[in-house]
This record gives structure tokens, sequence and C-alpha cells, in this order.
């Protein structure tokens, strides 16, 4: 069976227990097991958080756009054939628009109100949080197109990227900062 570029295969057991995923190339797919394809087409979820709490309690309102895309990621390819098999793309879909609210929220209220209208202390905090969020499906995030008070914030692949490098290296700052010292 041959994979298009613009898809991922995905081979399952009879029983589900094995899920197998392929991308581009000839599969030779067994009849007794059961295939499907995810499509990597990106999809666009707006996302408009109205009254979200943030750390010092201030309600904000939040407005941006993600474009999301099943993952070609060695390690998250198998986790997309796991969650996503069988799903339709509207399903994947609102699925994807689900994750990106709840982690966009928890991003808000990890952050306080006056980091989130400036440019470049709030974006790694939600590129970091969604990310998290998207990945638990086997998906990722290729652009974000923020809107806060009037001002428009455009985030490609390599600034996500260096967005949720900066995220992780700041929580394992933190993470010595405020961890007890061993041996005391």
């Amino acid at each position: 069976m041959k994979c298009p570029a613009d898809k991922i295969l995905v081979v399952a057991s009879k029983d589900g227990s094995e899920v197998k995923c392929y991308h581009g190339g000839r599969v030779f797919v067994p009849l007794f097991r059961a295939k499907a394809f995810l499509d990597l087409t990106p999809f666009t979820i707006p996302v408009k958080l109205e009254s979200a709490l943030s750390l010092d309690k201030c309600s904000i309102n939040f407005k941006c756009t993600v474009t999301v895309r099943i993952s070609t990621d060695e390690k998250l390819m198998p986790v997309a054939g796991e969650k996503l098999f069988g799903l339709q793309r509207k399903q994947i879909s609102e699925l994807a628009a689900d994750a990106v609210h709840c982690y966009a929220r928890i991003a808000i209220a990890e952050s306080y109100a006056g980091e989130i209208d400036i440019e470049g202390v709030f974006f790694p905090v939600l590129a970091y949080e969604v990310e998290q969020g998207l990945n638990c499906f086997g998906m990722t995030a290729v652009n974000y197109s923020l809107e806060t008070d009037g001002k428009s914030y455009e985030y490609g692949e390599a600034e996500i990227a260096a967005a949720i490098k900066k995220a992780e290296a700041e929580a394992e700052r933190l993470k010595k900062e405020y961890s007890p010292d061993e041996g005391v």
C-alpha cells in the first residue's frame, strides 16, 4: 500500500493493542489489519477567551488563532495513531480546539495580567502550555496569531520552538531555585 506524503498511514492489530504509523513510501499491510489515513493538512483554531483569570486575579479577554497539524515527529506519530485512529477530521479538529482552549486558559492563569500584553513575555508560556496539550494527542502547533490591545503578533514554527525552549529553560531554573537543598 502506498502512503502519500500528506498523510500518515496508521495500521492497527484487530484488537487495537498494537498500532504502527508510516509517513510516505510503500508499506505492506496484511489483510487482517485495520488501517486508516490521518490527514496532515493543517487546520486553524480560533481562540477567544473571555474573563480568563490571570495569576493576579485580573479578568483577561484574549484572542488568538492557532494553526495545528498532526505531527510527523517519530515520538508523536505513534501517539497520534493511538489517540486519533478512526476519528474523522472534524472530530480531530474539535479535540485540538478543546486542548488549545484549555491550555491557553492555563497559560493565562500562570501569567500576570501585565505580562500578557508584553510581546515576548507571555508567548513562551502560551506556546509551552498549548504544545503540551496538543502533544498528548500527537499534534503540534505550526503558527500563532495573537491579538492584544489592538496589536497583532505572528509566530511561526521557528519562533514557537525558540519560545518553548525558553519556557523549558525558565521552568528548569525555577525548579532548581526553589527546590530544597539535597543533603541538608
